[in-house]
């Protein structure tokens, strides 16, 4: 503890994307255990607020925009509001972000604890060496607060819904003539990054035969920037597909009520397991040691190429990606229902 203190005030710098936003769940539980009677504050872009906002280890969350707090005068206006919490201890689950690491300094809390990263380290108080060994990106998020003695019997994703988001779901499946006792398959063929997406007629002949063959539904997730690719599969499917545009909680709330879920390695996966529903998902250019849905139950479909993995955005080829067959989807997606 710091100066014997029990009540600590806690702020921490979340990611910046919806998949590690859930990785980082587990991270907040452990600390809630640690410190039970401190204030647990997670800073956060808009994107990924509501990973978090129905959390029960999160107390506070304060919005950090980016693209409103541009200049240097707005920025410095934001680090002086924080400054103002005196925070007892900053946390920066990031592994490399300057960005994090200076939020933290600037905030003033009194400890400041992150990965070791070369001139970043000048900016916290306490650092931890990130081992080179593949682990999971929720145990690099956990493992940053060692020198909290931070520990967790069993690490468990969470995502909690909301009695509106529950409710819109509800009615979601009565506009679309769902039977909630019937096969429900839900489908993400988005990704912020082209080298990640299966291709989309693929995805569209793998709907098909859930259709036809296992006389499923199947819902077509899209949310801000991945319209497109949705459209393209309901349009390109023989059969009737519905459309599950949705927000994160929308989103959670309704893979809840899926069966299973094929998702290309990307947020709605990490959803759909956060919420207990089966994934299936077909990795590209990452590694699945890192970034595979977290838990037991879930399928993983990875071509191991040379040049695999390379973490690029954008490939003419992805060949570690046609050699995913829409066959072996199907038949993934058959062990899973029965």
């Amino acid at each position: 503890m710091i100066g014997g203190k029990e009540n600590l005030k806690i702020l921490i710098k979340s990611v910046n994307w919806i998949g590690d936003a859930v990785f980082m769940t587990p991270s907040l539980r452990g600390l809630r255990e640690r410190f039970p009677a401190s204030r647990i504050t997670v800073l956060v872009n808009p994107r990924v607020k509501d990973i978090f906002s129905r959390n029960p280890d999160v107390d506070e969350l304060i919005i950090y925009d980016r693209k409103k707090e541009k200049t240097i005068i707005q920025k410095w206006r934001f680090l002086k509001e924080l400054r103002k919490r005196k925070y007892d201890i900053g946390i920066a689950v990031q592994p490399r972000s300057y960005e994090a690491a200076l939020i933290l300094f600037f905030s003033g809390a009194r400890e400041r604890i992150g990965y070791s990263h070369y001139l970043r380290n000048i900016f916290l108080t306490k650092t931890v060496k990130l081992t080179g060994d593949i682990k999971h990106d929720v145990d690099v998020f956990f493992d940053v607060m060692k020198p909290l003695e931070v520990k967790l019997e069993r690490k468990r994703i969470v995502l909690n819904t909301d009695k509106k988001s529950d409710e819109w779901a509800d009615s979601f499946m009565k506009e679309n003539s769902i039977d909630p006792g019937g096969l429900l398959v839900g489908l993400n063929p988005g990704a912020q990054s082209q080298a990640k997406r299966w291709f989309e007629d693929r995805y569209a002949k793998l709907a098909d035969r859930i259709v036809r063959e296992l006389g499923g539904r199947v819902i077509v997730f899209s949310g801000p920037g991945s319209e497109e690719a949705a459209g393209n599969v309901r349009s390109m499917a023989e059969e009737e597909l519905i459309d599950g545009k949705s927000d994160i909680l929308q989103l959670a709330a309704l893979c809840r009520k899926c069966r299973v879920v094929v998702s290309n390695c990307t947020g709605p996966a990490h959803v759909a397991a956060a919420v207990g529903t089966p994934v299936i998902v077909i990795v590209g250019t990452s590694e699945p040691a890192r970034t595979r849905p977290y838990g037991e139950g879930h399928v993983t479909i990875k071509k191991t190429l040379p040049c695999s993995p390379c973490f690029r955005k954008q490939c003419e080829e992805r060949t570690c990606m046609k050699m995913v067959t829409v066959d072996e989807v199907f038949k993934a997606v058959q062990r899973k229902v029965k």
